[in-house]
Parts: C-alpha cells; sequence; structure tokens
C-alpha cells in the first residue's frame, strides 16, 4: 500500500511537472512575440516621429538664443560700456548753438533746415575757446547743413552721420577744447 501511495504521488508529481513546464513554454512563446512586437514598433513606426521632434527642439533652441539671449547680452555689454565710458568721462559741459537755419542744397529756396543743437565738451574743459569760435563754429555749421540734401538731412539713420561730421569739424577749428558729443535740441526741416 505504501508503495501505491508513493506512485500515485509520484505520478500527481509529474503531471504538476508537464503542466508548469508547459505553462512556462507558452509564457516563454508569449513574451518573445511581444519583444518582437513591440521591438519593431518602437523603432519602426516612431523614428520619424522621433526625428521631427529633434528637428523641431533644434530650432526652438536656435530661435531661444538668436532672438531672446543674444540681443539680452549684447544690451548688457552695451550698458556696461556705457556706464564704464560715463564715469570715466563724467559729463561735461554742454555749449548750445541757436538757430543754425539755412536751405538745404537742390530745394532752390523752397525748404530750410533749423537747428540748435548741444555741443558736449569734455569734463573740465571750459567754454572759453567755444565762446570766442563762435562766428567760426556757426560759419562750419551752415556749410554742413546747406551741402546736406532734405533725404540726407531726414532720417534718424543720416542723423548719426551728421553727428560724426559735425564733431569732426568743430573739434578741427579747436586747439584746448575738445567736443565729445553732438546733440540735437531741436530739428524743424520745411
Amino acid at each position: 500500500m505504501r508503495d501505491a501511495a508513493v506512485e500515485k504521488v509520484g505520478a500527481i508529481m509529474q503531471q504538476l511537472l508537464k503542466k508548469d513546464s508547459e505553462k512556462e513554454e507558452i509564457t516563454q512563446e508569449q513574451q518573445d512575440e511581444a519583444q518582437k512586437e513591440k521591438g519593431s514598433f518602437s523603432l519602426k513606426k516612431r523614428w520619424p516621429l522621433l526625428v521631427g521632434l529633434f528637428l523641431l527642439q533644434a530650432a526652438l533652441a536656435y530661435l531661444l538664443v538668436t532672438k531672446v539671449v543674444a540681443p539680452m547680452v549684447q544690451t548688457r555689454q552695451t550698458e556696461a560700456k556705457q556706464s564704464v565710458a560715463s564715469e570715466s568721462q563724467g559729463i561735461g559741459e554742454i555749449y548750445v548753438i541757436k538757430d543754425i537755419i539755412t536751405n538745404p542744397a537742390k530745394t532752390a529756396g523752397t525748404r530750410f533746415v533749423n537747428v540748435t543743437l548741444g555741443l558736449e565738451l569734455e569734463r573740465g574743459a571750459g567754454t572759453e575757446e567755444i565762446e570766442k569760435r563762435v562766428p567760426q563754429i556757426r560759419d562750419v555749421l551752415l556749410d554742413i547743413f546747406c551741402s546736406k540734401t532734405v533725404e540726407q538731412l531726414s532720417g534718424v539713420e543720416n542723423r548719426e552721420a551728421l553727428r560724426q561730421e559735425i564733431l569732426t569739424q568743430v573739434n578741427g577749428l579747436l586747439s584746448d577744447a575738445k567736443v565729445i558729443g553732438v546733440y540735437f535740441i531741436d530739428f524743424v526741416l520745411q
């Protein structure tokens, strides 16, 4: 009887082991199929999406750097340079020359320009030399304004070139003082 019971237990054990091995085979096959589907889906079907996302991120990064970060850096650098320049130079005395009135070139007297401007002197330089040379400075300014056409006198970008020309011409007349800035107080072109 004991042998029969041992044989029965052995048969039951073999059946259980057989069922476990069948389950493992089925589970292993299912896992292999699932892995194949998963691998093919993630690589083959998603690569255009991944490439598109990468290109979108690259474009956004480029725009962020060129439109936001670079202008901020340039603004800060400019402000730093201006603050260093203003600290080293300080604010000089400004001499005002009023009512430079003349006709622009090629207008046959039908148009006129009326300008009042300020000449900023180097810090510590007095206005004595400029006051002595006012007739010469006015003459140079009249020559500059009457030699320009209406197109050359209008527009913000042309004003900077005009400032530089005035600065150069007036400094050419002075020996002790030096003009470091030209400011248009009134600028009427009719």
